[in-house]
């Protein structure tokens, strides 16, 4: 083509035709012009299309967490009940006018258990795009500012979570109680922990369980558990609807094809 080309220009200047040659000229570049245009349109448009590929490609990564975090939080939900549970028995218990000691020490335990394992969402694809600076690539800016929503709600829920973790906590451990008194020799750990070779297991024994101030302290601290229970049941309840919410925007977004 550029062959065909120089030979025309060839031929019209050897023919003295100037005015056509400018004519020429000033097409040819004209065709050039078009070409370098549609070049860069195509070269934009396959730009475009990458990019919102991979904006696809984050929805689709960002669904995949917020699965991971609906399967967590669940978890969550399924613990807490059991505390919650574990909480109401420990009152039935201190309402019995001889609850057993061992019982009671046990379902204490059990109304705190793994209370302080706090909810980690999935942050791998959010933290990917404002780390790499993609997240001007999400060109819904509507959908953009209910994720940054979404992630700063969750961190404020999971530090009331910790909050009420690390009360109820306090209350369990509290350094005034008399943990003889209570029974926590008769947590199975303990108790394996027991050497008998140097130390009398019937000395640890606690004589009518439990004393009027005794029943009063742990009723208190069980209405304690319950309380916090029930908060972390509603803050868990919150987010898995805040989760599912999110879950259906991206779905939608994830099954967008841009082929």
């Amino acid at each position: 083509m550029i062959k065909f080309f120089r030979r025309v220009r060839q031929k019209l200047l050897s023919e003295n035709r100037y005015n056509k040659y400018i004519l020429y000229a000033i097409g040819e570049i004209i065709l050039v012009v078009i070409g370098i245009l549609i070049a860069l349109s195509i070269n934009n448009w396959n730009e475009t299309r990458k990019q919102r590929i991979q904006e696809k490609d984050y929805y689709c990564k960002l669904l995949e967490d917020l699965n991971q975090d609906v399967i967590q939080i669940e978890q969550h939900l399924v613990a807490n009940e059991h505390r919650i549970l574990s909480s109401n028995k420990l009152i039935y218990l201190l309402q019995q006018p001889q609850p057993s000691q061992a019982e009671v020490i046990l379902t204490m335990r059990d109304a705190v258990a793994k209370t302080t394992f706090t909810f980690k969402p999935s942050l791998a694809a959010f933290e990917d795009l404002k780390s790499s600076g993609n997240l001007g690539l999400l060109t819904d800016l509507d959908l953009k500012n209910k994720l940054i929503d979404y992630y700063t709600s969750i961190e404020g829920y999971i530090d009331v979570t910790d909050i009420i973790s690390d009360k109820t906590i306090d209350a369990f451990f509290n350094p005034e109680k008399d943990f003889k008194e209570i029974g926590w020799q008769y947590i199975p750990t303990v108790f394996k922990s027991i050497d008998s070779n140097i130390v009398d297991i019937k000395a640890l024994e606690t004589k009518n369980f439990p004393t009027e101030r005794l029943r009063n302290q742990l009723l208190s601290d069980a209405i304690l558990y319950l309380g916090t229970g029930a908060r972390k049941n509603e803050i868990y309840q919150i987010m898995a609807s805040e989760i599912k919410e999110m879950q259906k925007t991206l779905i939608n977004k994830c099954d967008t094809n841009y082929d």
